[in-house]
């Protein structure tokens, strides 16, 4: 929140130098106050007040935290006029301002032309292609890296631990290990519980069980712990992964809104449902049930178990809804048959001035298929047409392809996939 203007005013009074002036705009960004760290930048240039190269690195961070496009090319460009733009703390400043922007094109921009980089400027760039899943941009920046004789650190193995985990790639996983242990880095705790974590998303428990065990028992921290649950929620049980938790409390450890997320992706089926209200009870004594993705999840796990009822009673409760917590209900209604009732929640979500995503559209489709339902997903295949996003969007038409089928309705199949300019192996199977 900006502070009112005549208290900023008097701060602005007291700055005469820079240095004054990067200390209010530090103190700003840290305190969460990004657009007031901005204000105190803009100021100090009308004061003539000239910024130095300690100005620039908590301006970016100002920037990243609002992610607001314009206003880093406005701080790029001032960088670019003055005598140290090639300085590598601000490029990789620039990198990270870019990346937590959502505009990987610009940082990898400023990162071919940086004239010198460190460690940090390569982690930057390839935690910002592994974060938004450019798996194979990762791999050939990493490779590039390694050419040029740059050692890596744990940062970065962190990040080529979660893209090689998002492709399940095992042998990568331990490869990646392997680098970990030949350079030294296994004495980092966050770089464990990446491996433990990538090594269960791979696959194999067993590999994960290990690097959980072999870390001391006053090293493990409750990222480990959530690390290992995350896991066995995979992999192994709900029962395996509720044993864990019971060792967490066991431990003294205080469980945090991760634990619980873990443990509620294990929580997937009716027989699960018992530990999935166990999780809401505990949830709800800890103060965390509030948070919209907390109640998200837990709406989609009573939906999965089929207790519509919990669903709806938590739904009503929740100050905050998101689409997601909309799309959960439509989708456990419809999954039970009751495509009415689908229907008018998502009526009620349009008035509610939340937008309907792809999955929205496909639970309601589903439904449509399930009941028979013609008339009402000729109604949504005509919401999707007048989307043209929607209706661009492949998946989806494959579903309202599966939804005339199921409605017997040939005729209507035909002629929605003899219109897809792209087909794809779902397309022609559903067809046939």
């Amino acid at each position: 929140m900006i502070r009112p203007l005549h208290t900023l005013l008097n701060q602005f009074s007291k700055c005469q130098t820079v240095g004054q002036w990067n200390t209010y705009i530090r103190e700003a960004v840290n305190n969460g106050n990004s657009k007031e760290a901005l204000i105190f930048y803009r100021h100090m240039k009308r004061m003539g007040v000239s910024p130095n190269k300690l100005t620039f690195p908590f301006v970016a961070k100002a920037c990243a935290k609002i992610s607001n496009l314009t206003q880093s090319q406005i701080i790029h460009a001032d960088i670019l006029k003055l005598p140290f733009w090639s300085d590598v703390f601000i490029g990789t400043a620039l990198i990270d301002m870019y990346v937590k922007s959502n505009q990987l094109e610009f940082a990898h921009g400023v990162f071919d032309k940086m004239h010198e980089r460190d460690i940090t400027s390569w982690n930057a760039m390839l935690l910002g292609f592994a974060q938004s899943d450019f798996v194979g941009r990762f791999f050939r920046l990493f490779r590039e890296m390694r050419l040029l004789g740059v050692v890596p650190d744990s940062v970065t193995l962190i990040g080529l631990t979660q893209s090689v985990s998002k492709i399940s790639n095992i042998s990568l996983v331990k490869g990646a290990h392997a680098l970990g242990i030949r350079v030294g880095l296994m004495d980092d705790i966050s770089l464990v519980n990446t491996f433990i974590s990538g090594y269960g998303k791979s696959g194999d428990l067993l590999s994960s069980v290990g690097m959980f065990d072999e870390i001391h028992f006053k090293s493990r921290t409750i990222v480990s712990w959530n690390a290992l649950i995350g896991a066995h929620s995979l992999l192994g049980t709900n029962h395996s992964a509720f044993r864990i938790y019971q060792l967490i409390l066991d431990d003294g450890r205080k469980p945090d809104i991760s634990t619980f997320l873990n443990l509620l992706s294990s929580c997937v089926k009716l027989e699960a449902l018992k530990y999935g209200k166990l999780v809401h009870s505990h949830a709800t004594q800890l103060g965390l049930v509030y948070d919209v993705t907390m109640a998200n999840t837990l709406l989609t796990m009573y939906s999965r178990c089929g207790d519509i009822h919990s669903a709806s009673l938590l739904f009503q409760t929740m100050a905050y809804k998101t689409c997601v917590s909309w799309t959960a209900m439509i989708g456990g209604y419809a999954e039970r048959g009751n495509i009415d009732e689908a229907f008018n929640l998502f009526l009620a979500m349009h008035t509610a001035g939340e937008k309907p995503d792809t999955v929205t559209l496909l639970s309601l489709l589903s439904g449509c298929g399930q009941t028979g339902s013609l008339e009402l997903g000729k109604w949504i295949d005509n919401y999707a047409i007048s989307n043209d996003q929607l209706r661009d969007n492949v998946i989806l038409c494959n579903a309202i392809i599966d939804m005339y089928a199921k409605c017997g309705s040939v005729d209507k199949c035909k002629e929605l996939f003899n219109s897809m300019p792209h087909k794809t192996i779902v397309s022609w199977t559903t067809m046939i």
